[in-house]
C-alpha cells in the first residue's frame, strides 16, 4: 500500500495539477453583478459563491424571482388568500440562499407582515408563519434601524391585552397570546420613544395592589412595549414597583430587561433625547395622542454623556437591590428555611394565563450580563496586597489606634487623643470597578457553599461560566 508523503504538503495548497484550473473556473463560473459588486452584502454572497463546487444564478435574476414572490403576496393579501395562497409565499425559503434584500423590499416585507399578523380573526397557523417571517427580517439590527422605518404599537397591543383574560365561556387554548408577545418583543425596537407616555398612561392604570396577575400583566406590557432607547423617564418608576413586588415571575422580568438595558446602553448616543425630536413619528394608531409629560428633571445643559450613573447605568440604591437579588438567586439556605419560598409561593396566586406569555430567559445568565456591561473604572482602585487570606475576622485596632481630626494637620495626628474622632476614609473598590468588587464579594461570600458535600439547587447555577462567556 502507498503512504502518500504529507512533508510535500504546504500551506494554501493548490492541490492536484488541474486545482487552479477549477478554480479558475469555479471564479468565472459567478455572475459577473456578485463578483464585481462593491456591496457588503453582495461581496459575503460572492465568498459563498467562492465555496460552492456549482453554479449560482445572477444577483438580478434573483431580483426578478423576489419581485414575483412579493407580487403574489400582495396580491394574495388584496384577496384574503391567507391559507393556503399566502402561506405558500410567506414560507417560502427564498431568503435562505443568502441573496441580499434591498432596504426598500425589506422594509416593504416588514410592514406587509406585521400588518397581517395584527390583522384580527386569523388563524395562529398564518400569524405563525408570520411572525417566523418577520423575525427573520428584523433580526439584524444594522440593515434596519427606526430611522428606516417606524411601527404602531397598539395594534399588537390590543390582540395581547383581549386574549389574554378571556371568561370561561370564551376561553380556548391558542397561542395568540404568545405570537403577540413573541412580535412586539423583535420590533420594539421600531416604536418611536416619544410614544413612552402613552404606553405608560395606558398600562399603569391596569395594576392593582390586591391582584397579583394585574400586577405581572402590566409589567409584561412595559417590558415588552417600553422602547429600550430612551429609559431615562421610567426606569426608576420600574425600580420602585420592583422593590415593592416579592415574585419570581416578576424579578425574572426585570432581571432579563435589565440586561439588555445594560447591554445596549453602553453606547452613549443610544439614549441622547436628541434624537427623539429627529425621528419622524409617522406611525401613529388612529385612537393614539402623544402626551407631554413634564421632565424638567432630565434636562441639561451640558452636552449628553450617555446614562452612566454610579455603577454602569444604575444608581447606588439600584445596584444594591440588583445585587441583593443576584444573592437570593444562589438558593443558599439560610437559618430560616422560609425565606427562599415566599416568592414562589406568592406566585402560585397568579392565574395560569400568564404562563402562555414568552417565558424570559435564565436569570443567572441575565445577572452575569448586567455585571460584566456594567464594569467601568468609576471608583478608587484598591492597593494590592501580598498577604495571605487571613483564617478569620481580625479584631477591629480603632480604639488603639489615634485618628487625625476631620479638617486637622500633621500637628493634629501627632496629637490626636485615643478617643473616638471623625474620619474620612474614601472607599475604594478593586481595580477601581464597583461592579467587579460587587462580583468579588459575591463569590467570596458563597464559596463556601459550593462544595461537593452540601450540594444542592445552587450547584448548577453556574453563575461563573455564565460571567466569564
Amino acid at each position: 500500500m502507498d503512504v502518500p508523503d504529507v512533508s510535500t504538503l504546504t500551506l494554501n495548497d493548490p492541490g492536484p495539477a488541474n486545482g487552479i484550473h477549477a478554480s479558475l473556473s469555479t471564479i468565472s463560473s459567478i455572475p459577473d453583478d456578485i463578483l464585481v459588486a462593491a456591496n457588503p452584502d453582495t461581496q459575503k454572497l460572492c465568498n459563498y459563491a467562492k465555496s460552492l463546487p456549482y453554479s449560482i444564478e445572477s444577483y438580478a435574476k434573483m431580483q426578478q424571482m423576489l419581485d414575483l414572490i412579493l407580487l403574489r403576496l400582495a396580491q394574495c393579501v388584496e384577496a384574503k388568500d391567507y391559507d393556503p395562497g399566502f402561506l405558500q409565499y410567506a414560507t417560502s425559503s427564498w431568503h435562505m440562499l443568502k441573496y441580499p434584500i434591498p432596504k426598500e423590499k425589506r422594509i416593504a416585507l416588514v410592514k406587509l407582515f406585521f400588518f397581517v399578523c395584527t390583522t384580527p380573526g386569523l388563524s395562529n397557523l398564518v400569524v405563525a408563519a408570520g411572525s417566523d417571517t418577520l423575525q427573520m427580517l428584523t433580526r439584524s439590527k444594522k440593515k434596519l434601524t427606526i430611522n428606516d422605518m417606524r411601527l404602531p404599537w397598539k395594534p399588537v397591543f390590543k390582540i395581547l391585552s383581549k386574549d389574554l383574560f378571556l371568561t370561561r365561556r370564551q376561553f380556548e387554548i391558542s397561542q395568540t397570546s404568545w405570537y403577540m408577545g413573541y412580535i412586539a418583543e423583535n420590533t420594539r425596537r421600531f416604536f418611536h420613544p416619544s410614544a413612552v407616555d402613552e404606553m405608560l398612561s395606558t398600562f399603569l392604570p391596569m395594576m392593582k395592589g390586591t391582584s397579583l396577575s394585574s400586577m405581572l400583566a402590566a409589567q409584561y406590557y412595559m417590558l415588552t412595549f417600553l422602547p429600550m432607547s430612551h429609559p431615562q423617564s421610567y426606569l426608576p418608576m420600574l425600580f420602585r414597583i420592583w422593590e415593592s413586588i416579592n415574585s419570581y415571575m416578576f424579578d425574572d422580568r426585570m432581571l432579563q430587561f435589565l440586561s439588555r438595558l445594560a447591554e445596549m446602553h453602553v453606547d452613549p448616543t443610544v439614549s441622547d433625547p436628541h434624537r427623539i425630536e429627529d425621528i419622524p413619528d409617522d406611525a401613529r394608531s388612529e385612537d393614539e395622542e402623544r402626551p407631554n409629560w413634564e421632565k424638567k428633571d432630565l434636562e441639561s445643559k451640558w452636552k449628553w454623556s450617555g446614562l452612566y450613573s454610579d455603577v454602569g447605568i444604575f444608581s447606588e440604591n439600584h445596584w444594591n437591590f440588583i445585587m441583593s437579588k443576584c444573592l437570593a438567586s444562589m438558593e443558599i439556605p439560610l437559618a430560616d428555611s422560609g425565606s427562599l419560598t415566599t416568592g414562589p409561593n406568592a406566585d402560585n396566586q397568579a392565574s395560569f394565563e400568564l404562563n402562555r406569555l414568552p417565558k424570559p430567559n435564565w436569570r443567572i445568565a441575565s445577572l452575569a450580563r448586567i455585571i460584566v456591561y456594567s464594569m467601568a473604572s468609576d471608583g478608587l482602585p484598591a492597593p494590592g496586597s501580598t498577604a495571605p487570606t487571613p483564617a478569620f475576622t481580625p479584631f477591629v485596632s480603632r480604639a488603639s489606634t489615634p485618628l487625625p481630626q476631620h479638617n486637622g494637620g500633621l500637628g493634629d495626628y501627632l496629637s490626636a487623643s485615643l478617643s473616638k474622632g471623625i474620619h474620612s476614609k474614601a472607599k475604594m473598590y478593586l481595580a477601581g470597578c464597583k461592579a467587579l468588587d460587587s462580583l468579588v464579594k459575591l463569590i467570596a461570600s458563597t464559596e463556601g457553599f459550593f462544595h461537593p458535600t452540601n450540594s444542592g439547587s445552587w450547584t448548577t447555577d453556574t453563575f461563573g461560566i455564565s460571567v466569564v462567556y
